[in-house]
This record gives structure tokens, sequence and C-alpha cells, in this order.
């Protein structure tokens, strides 16, 4: 789904769906008892904007409102939003949830949507909510009791679950848009709220696309770095490497 942004916070996305099986062919192999409509495949957009819509306003004059907010815009983005089907533009009403402070219960927490809600514009909300499972099921099965760790979990999900909320309203279909600046929430250092001492560095839009390339590219220097070396030599030269280690620890004790 590839989208779009302008400098007023306006965002377009647009997205082809075709069924990979046709729906009769589907149904009668997975779901021979059910009747579903096949409906046949499409091209939606979806338009973006902050402010109040025309009040009570009718399906063509929410495409009328659309088109004029991207006047200004490339032509295949107007073509896409003037060429469609006006009787079928319809608004859709989506909030975010508001930070929250900490709060004191000894066993009860949130994650996921229960606490921060977020907009589907960057498509960030089940991510968040793996990351939070992840990180409570980690600290849960740590050294820590389990209030610690529903402590240092609260704080670190508050974090970066409300920059993912900010983002999203602010944001949307962000990887599309410009960069993120030095000090905004898609990639900046903060202190952490229950250590000042420690900085959190979070990654940048274009860093969070990057992360997939390298592994690919470690393995290539990998292969080029040990390119005709036979396994006990490399068997060697890592026992060799271990000892310096130890000696620098050593030296330095």
């Amino acid at each position: 789904m590839p989208g779009a942004a302008g400098d007023d916070g306006t965002a377009v996305a647009v997205a082809t769906c075709r069924p990979l099986t046709p729906v009769p062919e589907a149904v009668a192999e997975h779901a021979p008892d059910l009747a579903l409509t096949d409906i046949p495949g499409y091209f939606s957009w979806t338009l973006t904007t902050t402010g109040p819509l025309p009040d009570a306003a009718s399906p063509e004059r929410l495409h009328e409102y659309a088109v004029t907010a991207v006047q200004d815009w490339a032509k295949p983005v107007r073509d896409i939003i003037g060429g469609a089907d006006a009787a079928m533009t319809f608004p859709v009403t989506i909030t975010s949830a508001r930070p929250v402070d900490p709060w004191d219960d000894p066993v009860v927490t949130l994650l996921g949507d229960a606490v921060h809600t977020m907009s589907p514009g960057r498509g960030d909300g089940a991510g968040i909510a793996l990351r939070d499972a992840h990180l409570l099921g980690d600290l849960l099965t740590s050294d820590l009791t389990v209030a610690e760790a529903k402590t240092a979990y609260e704080h670190q999900m508050l974090d970066y679950g409300f920059a993912a909320v900010e983002a999203s309203r602010n944001r949307p279909f962000g990887f599309f848009g410009k960069s993120a600046r030095p000090g905004s929430p898609d990639g900046r250092a903060r202190r952490r709220p229950d250590d000042r001492r420690s900085v959190v560095v979070t990654l940048t839009d274009e860093g969070r696309m990057l992360l997939p390339k390298i592994p690919p590219v470690f393995g290539q220097t990998a292969a080029l770095l040990t390119a005709g070396i036979s396994p006990d030599e490399l068997q060697t030269t890592h026992r060799a490497l271990l000892r310096m280690r130890e000696n620098l620890a050593s030296g330095r004790r």
C-alpha cells in the first residue's frame, strides 16, 4: 500500500485489493457450507486529513472535498482520486489513546490496544502489541519479582507505545513521507524516565527500512573475509583472538 504525505499533515494511501484465489473457489475448498459474497478486485484510496469535515456531507460532497485537498499534488494522485466512484466515498473517524501516567497496581497491567490504541496509518498497532508481549514475557521470566517486572515493563511500554501513537497520528504513512528530523519521535535520543543517566536511542524510519538489508551484507562480508581460509585455520584464529581478549582482561585487573 504505497502512500505520500504533504507538508500540511494530509496523507494519501492507495491499495489494490485482489483475491489470490477467486472467492467461489476459496469458499468451495475451505468453507463449503458458507455463503460469501463474491466481491471482485478493486482499487482504493484513503485520504488522511485533520480538521472537521463538512457537516452531514454526502458521498459526492466528500469526494469533492478530497479532490480539492489534492489539487496541487502530482497528477497521478489527482487522477486516482478524481477518477474514483464518488458514490463510494465515505468518512472514517479515527481516534487515538491519550498518554497516561504509570498506575499503582501490584499485579494488573495492560498491553496493546488496551492502553495505547493508535490509528492504522502506519500499520504499527499489532507490531507494538507484540513488542509489549515480548518485553513483558522476558521481564516476568527474569530474576525480577512480579512487581519489579511489571514496573520496568510499564516504564518502557508507556515510552515507546505513546511515541508510536503520536507518530501514527501526526505522521501516517511515515515510510513514504519525509525523513524524520533529528529529535522527532521517529528517530531520537531521549533519557529513560526511570533512570535519567541512561539514554535510549531509536531509529528513524529510514534506519528501520535498512534493517532487513543488514544480514545479507554481513554474510557477504564474512564470505569475502574468509575466502580461501580453511575451517581449521578459522578455528586457530578464533582461539588466538579469544586468548588475546583474556590477556587484555587480565592485564586490566
